[in-house]
């Protein structure tokens, strides 16, 4: 049967619940938020941080919050692309260079092109088979050398996995550090290396404690974990950061 959910849900999905003020608001929180949190987890990431032209895309860029951040640490060759008309027309609003195509389609004409793929909170929308053939194409769309940078939710974490897995009637799949590195394994990538995202990203004694906090919590989980013979999930922040090189 066709997934026509998609249909009902994606389209003017922001218009529908929110004023054009509150967009706009909640778009300049974001991406305050996102600047810092781009800096701790993706950049250390890219080949060659310092280089400013590498070619950059955002595929399911959303509003461009982090080609925004992309833009303020002087990238200039970024791109976005997304299936939703209002987060293409306003991410042109805030000057970001996108267009209004399916991911896998756009990458598909484009073999060979970047240095880094961002590919933040998508596959989990994806079944499994349109999963591995987007994977599979993004691998065919970087340069050599080149990363897919890829956010999800841990399903680990067994304070939000539940509600973070299920918070979206789109979410199709649930992933773990272990079936991360299967999925990117299996699709022969390079090298394949899981983070847990850093969070607690503000420079202030409020943030160094959680920090900690979640560092001693974390290693409760892990206990608890080996108490039950699981010695290979180490990881349980709330989301999980898996940097793919061709």
């Amino acid at each position: 049967m066709e997934r026509k959910y998609r249909e009902y849900i994606y389209n003017n999905s922001y218009s529908k619940h929110l004023t054009e003020g509150q967009i706009t608001n909640d778009f300049n929180k974001e991406k305050s938020l996102v600047k810092k949190y781009f800096a701790k987890n993706y950049i250390p990431h890219f080949p060659s941080p310092g280089e400013k032209s590498l070619r950059i895309i955002d595929v399911g860029c959303g509003k461009g919050a982090y080609l925004s951040a992309c833009k303020e640490f002087g990238y200039t060759d970024i791109f976005g692309v997304d299936l939703s008309l209002e987060n293409i027309e306003f991410c042109k609003n805030q000057d970001i260079p996108c267009t209004l195509i399916n991911g896998y389609d756009y990458l598909k004409e484009n073999q060979d092109s970047f240095d880094v793929i961002i590919f933040n909170d998508v596959i989990e929308h994806l079944t499994k088979d349109e999963c591995i053939d987007m994977l599979l194409c993004m691998k065919d769309a970087l340069r050599k050398g080149g990363v897919v940078i890829t956010k999800t939710v841990n399903c680990s974490n067994p304070f939000t996995s539940g509600s973070s897995r299920y918070i979206d009637f789109t979410h199709e799949l649930g992933f773990t550090e272990m079936s991360l590195k299967q999925l990117f394994n299996a699709l022969e990538y390079s090298s394949i290396d899981v983070y847990g995202c850093k969070i607690y990203i503000k420079n202030n004694p409020i943030y160094w404690a959680a920090a900690l906090v979640e560092k001693i919590v974390s290693l409760f989980i892990y206990l608890l974990h080996c108490l039950y013979g699981r010695f290979s999930i180490k990881i349980f922040t709330k989301n999980l950061l898996v940097v793919a090189k061709k």
